[in-house]
């Protein structure tokens, strides 16, 4: 006599915990991500190599640059006021040039690229003024022009908030980069708060450069830096980054 084969029997109860479970460790996961990423501890670690070429580089393209209207900006800028040195989540570096007439943005751009090449830097144009590159990490160089109307301007209108009012750089300030002086705008706090708003001096990270089309490397496509890109994203849509 043949037996009987037993019948697959569903159970949806079953089944509901076991997706239950499989949510939970999901949430779990990226609860952990999310606290690991907004931790300065983790990123000074991860980026000491980093931080130290971005140090680097910064003096030495700021140093060769003649024109005396140079100044350092954004998060290079936030991170000297903030702990006078670089973000440690940050992986580029940023100087502003300011000019009294556009025509000669040209010829900085030149005495850049010839200097630059002396370091082995890759010279780059770009459609805010030019970066440089060496040991993967880049130097932006962001052009200011006035507009007639008592600002400079950014060449590019593709920050609205990136100006200057006149009297901000006429006469600079000075900061640190840990024992490196540098320009910066007077009235920096004013700045700050109109490019990053009245939360400014609070520390959250908002993007970082390894996956922008300007950067983008081989070296830069891991798993880690997908999966922190990933992170902040769903920290700037959920706004929980500060």
């Amino acid at each position: 006599m043949m037996g009987e084969e037993k019948s697959s029997t569903w159970h949806p109860e079953g089944c509901a915990l076991y997706y239950k479970l499989i949510i939970l460790l999901i949430l779990f996961i990226h609860i952990y991500q999310i606290k690991r990423i907004k931790s300065l501890n983790y990123w000074k670690k991860k980026n000491k190599k980093i931080i130290k070429i971005c140090r680097r580089n910064l003096k030495e393209i700021y140093n060769l640059i003649e024109t005396s209207n140079k100044f350092i900006i954004g998060g290079t800028l936030l991170g000297s006021i903030r702990n006078s040195d670089i973000i440690p989540y940050d992986d580029d570096v940023d100087i502003g040039i300011y000019v009294e007439k556009e025509n000669n943005i040209s010829n900085i751009k030149k005495q850049i690229y010839k200097s630059s090449i002396k370091y082995n830097y890759k010279y780059k144009d770009t459609f805010y003024g030019c970066k440089l590159i060496k040991n993967k990490i880049g130097v932006d160089i962001f052009f200011y022009k006035p507009d007639g109307k008592g600002k400079f301007i950014s060449i590019t209108d593709y920050w609205p908030n990136d100006y200057y009012y006149t009297n901000e750089l006429t006469k600079f300030d000075k900061s640190y980069i840990l024992d490196n002086i540098y320009n910066i705008c007077s009235n920096t706090s004013n700045y700050l708060k109109r490019t990053y708003g009245n939360n400014w001096k609070n520390t959250y990270i908002t993007h970082i450069h390894s996956l922008d089309p300007n950067n983008i490397q081989l070296s830069n496509l891991t798993i880690e830096n997908i999966m922190n890109i990933y992170l902040i994203l769903i920290l700037k849509i959920l706004n929980i980054n500060t």
